[in-house]
């Protein structure tokens, strides 16, 4: 089991182009000595996701000195070897707003040229950097029997993030961190998408994402693991779906986001339920037809006390109630 943030295999790190941020007037100014801070002062203001933050960043290395150690690979072969205080460097919005302070080399994966979206007639791969930005526009180029175009849009809102960091996190990152409130773990459980993930024996393995996540902050992922691509099918994209999220404010982070999919006629015409932020890890029910309301409410009824999550956004038994009474909306919307 992988939890995460560790410091050897994740996906998003800490940009590139991201240097310290100098102290404000008046304000006590850099030491020219090195520095065990990611940050100069107390009084600087964060770099990573919005400035309007303002955190210390203690402990590792200072930012020029990751600078200076750096790694950029062209090739697969040369992301190896991993050491537990590497960091696999994609979009960076989530591990430099972090202190992190086993970190002392980044291993920057965007010169390997992944093309972030590729169409087949099988379905869409989504290369693990592939941006939520670029996600988020999905929703209007798909082919129009791809009736499940909106639930890519509608996930990424789920999503508590500003414009800067939509064109900067990726779909690769939210996944590895395994938050229940992952956006990109609702969009990717919902519609049967897999991943495939690199291993640094030179093999692959492909799971579903559903599995990939098995509890809060935790998934499968092993020392000197990569995860490099998901694969969403082209028969769950015809779907047609419903979405409900809640949050307990307007813009808040999700407390509860439930996705219904009710597949084409020429695809079987099944039914599938995910339930996500509401949970540690993902629950997703397959049924071969359009269940009744006492089939939902027992296959509701079979998800762990402990495994709805408590924290700030809300309690346990809110969140089992409310997923139910949403899961009913969306089986009405879908009959």
């Amino acid at each position: 089991m992988r939890h995460w943030p560790p410091g050897s295999t994740g996906c998003a790190s800490i940009p590139a182009n991201i240097s310290p941020r100098a102290a404000p007037p008046g304000s006590t100014p850099r030491s020219s000595s090195p520095s065990t801070s990611l940050t100069s002062t107390p009084n600087t203001t964060c770099r990573c996701c919005c400035r309007r933050t303002r955190i210390r960043h203690t402990g590792g290395v200072n930012g020029s000195q990751l600078r200076r150690n750096r790694q950029y690979p062209s090739r697969r072969d040369e992301l190896w070897p991993l050491e537990p205080t590497d960091a696999i460097l994609a979009g960076g919005t989530w591990l430099f707003s972090e202190p992190n302070s086993h970190i002392r080399r980044l291993v920057d994966r965007t010169g390997l040229g992944w093309q972030p979206i590729a169409f087949g007639d099988d379905g869409i791969d989504l290369a693990a950097t592939c941006t939520l930005a670029e996600i988020s526009t999905l929703s209007g180029r798909l082919p129009a029997d791809w009736t499940a175009g909106a639930v890519l849009y509608q996930c990424c809102t789920a999503m508590l993030a500003s414009a800067k960091i939509w064109r900067t996190a990726t779909i690769g990152a939210n996944v590895c961190l395994s938050f229940p409130a992952g956006a990109m773990i609702s969009l990717l459980s919902a519609l049967d998408a897999r991943v495939t993930v690199w291993c640094a024996d030179g093999n692959d393995y492909t799971l579903p994402v559903a599995e990939f996540v098995t509890g809060q902050a935790v998934n499968v992922l092993v020392p000197g693991d990569v995860l490099r691509s998901f694969h969403l099918p082209a028969a769950a994209l015809r779907a047609r779906t419903a979405f409900r999220k809640l949050a307990p404010s307007a813009l808040g982070r999700s407390g509860i986001v439930v996705i219904g999919r009710r597949g084409a006629e020429s695809d079987g015409g099944g039914f599938v339920l995910s339930i996500t932020a509401a949970t540690v890890r993902p629950f997703v029910f397959e049924f071969p037809t359009l269940p009744g309301t006492d089939e939902l409410r027992a296959a509701h009824a079979g998800i762990p006390d402990g495994a709805w999550t408590r924290d700030a956004h809300g309690d346990p038994d809110w969140r089992a109630a409310v997923s139910l009474v949403l899961a009913e909306q969306i089986l009405a919307e879908l009959a």
